[in-house]
């Protein structure tokens, strides 16, 4: 008799078993940026949070561009590097410039946008250029940190 009361959800364990789907999860991570009215700096499409790749053609590093949206209804707005704009593989080193608006960016502040185009959104490219070759073989990596700036709001 025991064996009876066995057979039953033993059956009904493997059909469910054997009529499963296949299943693939899958995790999106979603973010937003809510800017503030009074400043902004926004990547057109995202860029910023994609590995931007330079290509290699004729012996040289191509430059990236890529669009800024800025706006700062407090007055002009500057931007600086952080550190020096570097890609290094092991002991190897080649220099990046950094340019926004068609001004060449550094550790000490440019004013990139002024006060009169910037209470409104303003359009301007921003490109990352490497110095010309011929660099030695290997797999280069660095980080391009940027602060942009713009004067407090007054109260």
């Amino acid at each position: 008799m025991k064996l009876k009361h066995l057979v039953l959800p033993l059956a009904l364990f493997a059909a469910a078993q054997a009529s499963a789907d296949d299943v693939i999860s899958k995790q999106i991570q979603v973010t937003a940026y809510i800017p503030t009215s009074a400043f902004s700096i926004l990547d057109e499409g995202g860029w910023m949070n994609k590995t931007q790749q330079l290509s290699l053609y004729n012996g040289n590093l191509q430059k990236i561009s890529n669009r800024l949206i800025a706006k700062s209804t407090t007055g002009a707005i500057s931007a600086r590097l952080e550190n020096d704009a570097v890609l290094t593989s092991r002991n190897n080193r080649i220099p990046l410039t950094i340019t926004a608006n068609g001004k060449d960016l550094s550790t000490t502040s440019t004013e990139i946008v002024p006060a009169a185009d910037a209470s409104t959104p303003y359009y301007m490219t921003m490109d990352i250029a490497a110095a010309t070759g011929p660099y030695e073989p290997g797999d280069y990596m660095g980080f391009v940190d940027v602060t942009f700036e713009t004067p407090l709001p007054t109260p």
